[in-house]
């Protein structure tokens, strides 16, 4: 493990992490494999805001955008199967067809979001995120609303949109 995944590694243990996971951390031998660990660990990862953004981009840099992830980044047409946008992003997403998609809006991300035809989305957003999303179709989107974080939505023809606020900040 190189110098950058050491510091990684010590973060993480500062923020918590189980001995199981830490392992994991420990044994990666590329960004790609600690980009995966994240996307699994996207629970803590949010929860905990671990990495931090600085350090997430000083780890992941241009290969962020190839795992679906965005921090402060100003996103025209976004789609994929795992979707996260973090500090101050912007992104218009669509999702469409038979399609299963994970998004997570965090910090003071905005979000136009529209699913299509017989789509489904699970969306967790969380702190200050604005998002603003249309269904169609058949379409199915599950909204969990954390901390400030602000929903409007409007859902057409037979989609389903449904929100359930947490009232609590994370997980």
């Amino acid at each position: 493990m190189d110098k950058l995944g050491q510091y990684i590694l010590k973060k993480a243990k500062i923020a918590g992490i189980c001995d199981e996971w830490a392992g994991l951390v420990g044994s990666t031998d590329s960004v790609d494999e600690l980009l995966q660990l994240y996307k699994k660990g996207i629970d803590f990862c949010l929860e905990k805001n671990f990495p931090s953004n600085k350090d997430l981009l000083r780890l992941g840099g241009n290969r962020l955008t190839l795992h679906g992830i965005y921090i402060d980044k100003d996103v025209t047409a976004c789609k994929g199967d795992f979707i996260v946008l973090l500090g101050g992003s912007s992104a218009k997403v669509e999702i469409d067809g038979y399609e299963a998609s994970q998004l997570f809006v965090k910090h003071s991300s905005k979000a136009k979001i529209s699913v299509y035809d017989n789509a489904f989305v699970v969306i967790d957003c969380f702190d200050n995120a604005v998002l603003d999303i249309t269904a169609s179709g058949n379409s199915k989107v599950m909204v969990n609303v954390y901390q400030y974080a602000q929903v409007t939505h409007n859902a057409k023809d037979n989609s389903i949109i449904k929100v359930v606020h947490k009232n609590k900040k994370s997980y």
